[in-house]
């Protein structure tokens, strides 16, 4: 395995980290947040991030 691959794999568990991260803190400001602050068609998890990278937002 050369170099570059090992820093791409490297990019990759950063990158699912982050999104990791993105999701609990979404989950906490959930748990925070009033629940008529919060507006479902408007949230966006990670996860769905992760599927829908270039699907518009209609928030």
């Amino acid at each position: 395995m050369s170099n570059l691959d090992i820093r791409w794999i490297q990019r990759y568990r950063h990158y699912v980290q982050a999104f990791g991260q993105l999701d609990r803190a979404v989950e906490l400001a959930r748990q925070q947040l009033p629940k008529t602050m919060m507006r479902p068609e408007c949230t966006l998890t990670g996860q769905a991030f992760r599927q829908n990278l270039h699907a518009p937002r209609q928030c």
